[in-house]
């Protein structure tokens, strides 16, 4: 059997991070210790300003100024070889060969981590060359092969594509494979499907799970979600106010948290849930029939684009209506029409088909999609 201690790619241990600002020291990480092993994944859970990316981005040495650590040790095992991240230069050149080829990092928002000017091809092959002795040819076909693994269709054509031509997914996808350029030990994917609809949120998740399998990676998971958490954490590491206050596997947190912030985490998962059951029935048992506010029918909209023949149905007759004192949720994916559908209720898209009528409170009757421009400013 081998031994555990050798699946252990990188221990923190005591690790202490504070900002000095004008009026005043701010401990945003106190004495933080946790491990990272090969084909593991910890999921480091808090609220936001609890301090979870700071703590990730010190492990490459990227913690924004005037942010520094101050004590503490972040030890990346190599064999029998142990560098201490914390001690390094970050503008060194060991630090600089540890970023992307031996730690790789996804971060949360890839339209502001991907360049508009080039195209996503150029900046992975750059990635791929900085970390390899391949030539441009051989980066090119590596990137190619990369974006394939992420499951980005046509990736020989996509590669040619710029940031501004891809989905929010796929914009995902294309940072998941510039994180694995370089073959890296250890990934840290910070808060990856923050900006992403479900459905792809599940299909990122899905896809770095399998990847950081196949590949033996440990994982640094950054999420405020629990639900994620219990999708693909092996283990949970729970931050509050810069310290760990809870960790340990992933069933024992989820079954037997100890520490009250954790278990205010775990019941605010299912607070909506009984706050919608015990509100629906208090509704339909108390309040009396009313006109609705707003009626939607059969409304629609079709795109079509001049000379081409091809055309886009956005929206397909929908029909809703919305009482006085409602709530109503329009959930579904990217690309499903929720947007285009409140554009069309206010008329600054002109509906295709159907009709958007508004009762005032003396009970007249507004039909939005009849209006002038004229009358519409005054609607508004």
């Amino acid at each position: 059997m081998t031994d555990p201690a050798e699946d252990v790619v990188l221990s923190v241990e005591n690790l202490s991070i504070d900002f000095r600002l004008r009026t005043h020291i701010l401990h945003a990480v106190e004495n933080v210790s946790f491990e990272l092993k090969r084909g593991q994944t910890l999921c480091l859970v808090g609220e936001s300003g609890s301090g979870k990316s700071v703590t990730a981005r010190s492990l490459l040495q990227i913690v924004d100024r005037p942010g520094s650590i101050v004590g503490g040790r972040i030890l990346l095992r190599n064999g029998g070889a142990v560098t201490d991240i914390a001690r390094l230069d970050p503008d060194g050149q060991a630090m600089r060969a540890i970023r992307g080829r031996r730690i790789g990092l996804i971060f949360q928002e890839p339209m502001s981590s991907l360049s508009p000017v080039h195209t996503i091809g150029s900046q992975i092959i750059e990635a791929v060359r900085l970390h390899s002795d391949l030539d441009k040819r051989a980066a090119r076909a590596k990137t190619v092969e990369l974006l394939r693994q992420v499951e980005i269709p046509n990736p020989d054509q996509m590669a040619d594509r710029y940031t501004f031509e891809f989905s929010g997914g796929m914009r995902q996808r294309a940072m998941i494979a510039m994180a694995l350029a370089g073959n890296p030990d250890i990934l840290i994917a910070d808060e990856p499907t923050t900006a992403l609809d479900v459905t792809t949120q599940a299909e990122i998740l899905d896809l770095i799970k399998r990847l950081q399998v196949e590949r033996g990676m440990a994982m640094l998971l950054i999420t405020h979600d629990m639900g994620i958490v219990a999708e693909v954490a092996d283990n949970v590491a729970v931050m509050r106010f810069g310290r760990i206050v809870e960790r340990g596997p992933v069933d024992a947190i989820y079954h037997d948290a100890q520490h009250p912030y954790t278990r205010q985490l775990l019941a605010s998962t299912v607070k909506l849930t009984r706050h919608v059951e015990g509100r629906v029935s208090a509704v339909a048992a108390s309040a009396p029939p009313q006109q609705p506010i707003l009626s939607v029918r059969h409304l629609g909209k079709t795109f079509g684009w001049h000379g081409k023949t091809s055309s886009l149905r956005a929206v397909d007759d929908a029909n809703f209506d919305l009482y006085p004192g409602e709530n109503l949720g329009i959930v579904g994916e990217s690309g499903s029409g929720k947007t285009t559908l409140g554009r069309l209720i206010l008329r600054t898209v002109e509906p295709t088909t159907g009709s958007v009528v508004y009762r005032n409170k003396d009970g007249s009757e507004v039909d939005v999609t009849s209006l002038t421009k004229k009358e519409l400013r005054s609607f508004h």
